[in-house]
């Protein structure tokens, strides 16, 4: 993820016509050796529910994890009796998520 901010010119206006741009890069890795390889991963961080099961659904990823990139708390929404069985949750920016 790349991010760039103009910034207001201080000190620098008598150096610079204009404030300077800010820009910073983030970069993230998952421990897969021990989560192991992701089965499932939801990539939208805009939209609050990036993933949803309702019903008598079932999703088993035995030996693999979740990935669900909303930081919103309804990011993975469950009605009903779904239900969701995988190495580990990662959902958002919190921390694992415990599964059953």
């Amino acid at each position: 993820m790349l991010i760039s901010q103009p910034q207001p010119a201080l000190i620098s206006a008598l150096f610079l016509p204009h404030g300077p741009t800010i820009s910073v890069r983030a970069v993230a890795l998952a421990n897969t050796s021990l989560t192991g390889q992701a089965c499932v991963v939801a990539l939208d961080s805009v939209n609050e529910t990036s993933t949803t099961t309702s019903g008598s659904t079932a999703l088993d990823f035995p030996g693999c994890s979740l990935y669900v990139n909303s930081p919103s708390p309804s990011a993975l929404t469950m009605t009903g009796g779904a239900t969701v069985h995988a190495n580990i949750a990662y959902l958002g920016r919190q921390r694992p998520a415990a599964t059953g």
